[in-house]
């Protein structure tokens, strides 16, 4: 991260150099049932009478355990509920050099 990372779009993968929106949602969709499978916006193109000219032949590949899948949609439920994903609250202005951060950006360690 750089100090240009420093921002509320960070939350949500809007960094300088990292990842994507895209990567982000691929990344999270393996927590559905454990299986990746790449995110398409088209999901098939079909001619004007419906016949299907293309569609992707992406099997969905098993990356995580049963286990592994509902420890993790736990953690994301309680982040929301608990955590530092739940509604957002400002920080107060400490001095006029001090930006105001959300908390949500203490899980990237950049509140102060």
């Amino acid at each position: 991260m750089s100090i240009k990372d420093h921002h509320i779009s960070s939350s949500i993968g809007g960094f300088e150099f990292g990842m994507s929106p895209l990567e982000l949602t691929n990344a999270y969709t393996s927590f559905n049932d454990g299986s990746y499978q790449p995110a398409r916006a088209i999901i098939k193109v079909t001619d004007q009478k419906g016949n299907v000219l293309y569609s992707w032949k992406d099997k969905p590949k098993k990356i995580w355990n049963r286990d592994t899948v509902s420890k993790m949609r736990q953690l994301l439920h309680e982040v929301t509920v608990n955590g530092t994903a739940r509604k957002p609250t400002f920080l107060r202005i400490i001095s006029v050099e001090k930006p105001v951060r959300p908390m949500t950006l203490k899980t990237f360690g950049l509140s102060d």
